[in-house]
């Protein structure tokens, strides 16, 4: 049945062998093509709506699209595009528009994966994530930054203490703050920094008085941070001078459920744990250091 025109073909035939001819009309002169150079089932063009269908093979045939060069672009820019299973890209990556940035997500072929931030420009920045083999995830510009407040970095992993309520980091902060004696009082000398971890807090502080004025005599305000009630949350004080008392040694300590310190104080060889009857005046100085809980 060669050389044979479709349309001429009984019913017995089909399906067709691939030897069969199309007839094809051109410039008034009949053309053949062998049915072997049609592979694809069913290709439609409807001229209204510019759309292009192709009908592949059965879902349980392997189906390919095969280019024979770089020059084939598939795209379609007025909707979102799903795609249903896993998709492998070998040794490529897949680029990401954004609205000032292009972002390259790419694999070498090995274990690496990363992604490239470069700007519209086309000029390649630095890499700001990479997932290793080991699965570590390294930042190699930039930081990691916790999007949701009361999130971080969770420990639990390391298995449990006794006693354990918590094993999330979920807070960091370093900054500064004002001791004070409250009131009118004006300073020589007024500096602190803290550094906050999860829930406890480190400060420093150097606090000089000018003029005393109406401020305390023994209290220290102004924490970043109030602390927990826990009673006294003790610090140390490595420098006083020019004090009311006549004292031996000064102890700090935090009361419970209050942003300040209070002094205690030592004429002997016991520390009060009573607050320091009157010890700041004009000229009065103490630097010390406390760790306590929020």
């Amino acid at each position: 049945m060669a050389d044979s025109k479709i349309s001429a073909l009984p019913v017995s035939t089909l399906p067709l062998a691939g030897t069969e001819v199309l007839p094809i009309v051109q410039s008034g002169t009949t053309k053949k093509v062998a049915t072997d150079d049609l592979t694809v089932k069913n290709v439609r063009s409807n001229a209204t709506t510019g759309l292009l269908q192709v009908a592949g093979p059965a879902s349980a045939s392997t189906r390919v699209m095969t280019t024979p060069d770089s020059n084939f672009t598939v795209a379609r820019t007025d909707a979102d595009q799903t795609f249903n299973g896993n998709q492998t890209i070998n040794a490529g990556g897949v680029y990401f528009n954004g609205a000032t940035k292009k972002y390259y997500a790419y694999t070498d072929g090995s274990d690496n994966f990363a992604i490239v931030r470069y700007s519209l420009a086309g000029a390649y920045e630095a890499l700001p994530m990479r997932i290793l083999p080991s699965n570590d995830i390294v930042a190699l510009a930039g930081n990691f930054v916790i999007g949701t407040a009361g999130k971080g970095i969770d420990f639990s992993a390391d298995g449990q203490a006794a006693g354990m309520t918590s094993e999330l980091l979920d807070d960091y902060e370093e900054g500064t703050w004002a001791p004070s004696v409250g009131g009118d009082a004006t300073y020589l000398i007024q500096t602190g920094f803290y550094t906050k971890i999860g829930r406890q807090v480190t400060v420093t502080a150097k606090l000089q008085i000018n003029v005393l004025g109406t401020g305390s005599v023994n209290v220290i305000s102004g924490l970043p941070f109030t602390a927990g009630n826990f009673g006294y949350q003790t610090g140390s004080v490595f420098y006083y001078a020019n004090s009311v008392s006549n004292v031996t040694m000064l102890g700090i300590a935090t009361d419970g459920n209050s942003a300040t310190f209070k002094i205690s104080y030592s004429t002997g060889n016991v520390l009060t744990t009573l607050l320091a009857p009157t010890l700041f005046q004009n000229s009065t100085r103490i630097d010390f250091s406390a760790t306590y809980q929020i």
